[in-house]
């Protein structure tokens, strides 16, 4: 049985810039998301571990900035 209420329609989304606009709040800071997530994975799938990749020196010091800017945010 279908759910006759009226609902809004649903504005379309086409880049970043329109969904910070639709949703000013959730974009202002990184934060904690609350509650628990479920993750459902194939029964046949097996864990592996990526290898370790290489950074250009070039960029190292870029790289080692904004992995200290995301330690002090709790992000990683």
């Amino acid at each position: 049985m279908l759910n006759k209420k009226m609902t809004k329609p649903l504005k379309r989304i086409s880049n970043s810039a329109e969904l910070k606009a639709a949703y000013p709040d959730q974009f202002e800071k990184i934060g904690n998301l609350s509650g628990t997530v479920n993750l459902f994975l194939k029964e046949d799938a097996e864990p592996f571990i990526d290898p370790l990749r290489k950074c250009s020196i070039h960029i190292k010091d870029k790289l080692q900035a904004e992995l200290n800017k995301m330690v002090e945010q709790d992000v990683i």
